[in-house]
């Protein structure tokens, strides 16, 4: 399929316009960076006293980070399977779920950052395709 300029464009001394669109068969869709807040994740983060840490109020899940304003988790649209099926109707193939940089985990001392990665990895590490883990 090609897309070209008018005959009234070219005529005016407009550039020739032509842009070539393939269609690629074969190639698998992935997008690489999404976030997904797992349970094992988010349990961590509520038994925490310190930033970052997440409060359930009123049936809500609040998450509070350093120089951030309090977060709302919709932990309702977090569900696996409500993800999995946004992939799929985004036309991908799979979607890659990594650990959000704002959390601040890499200038936690190492015993608390490694007790975060740990739930992020048990909870990202459980989940089926479409997902894989970075």
């Amino acid at each position: 399929m090609a897309i070209r300029c008018s005959d009234q464009r070219r005529a005016r001394g407009a550039p020739h316009l032509l842009i070539s669109i393939k269609q690629i068969d074969n190639v698998m869709k992935i997008d690489v960076h999404q976030h997904l807040w797992t349970e094992p994740l988010v349990e961590a983060l509520t038994a925490r006293c310190e930033i970052p840490f997440v409060r359930r109020e009123n049936g809500l899940s609040i998450l509070y980070l350093a120089g951030e304003r309090p977060y709302l988790i919709d932990l309702a649209s977090e569900a696996p399977a409500l993800r999995s099926a946004l992939v799929e109707r985004d036309g991908l193939d799979r979607a890659l779920v990594c650990l959000s940089s704002p959390l601040g985990i890499e200038a936690l001392p190492r015993t608390h950052a490694l007790s975060l990665i740990d739930a992020y990895l048990d909870g990202a590490l459980s989940l089926e395709d479409p997902f894989g883990v970075w």
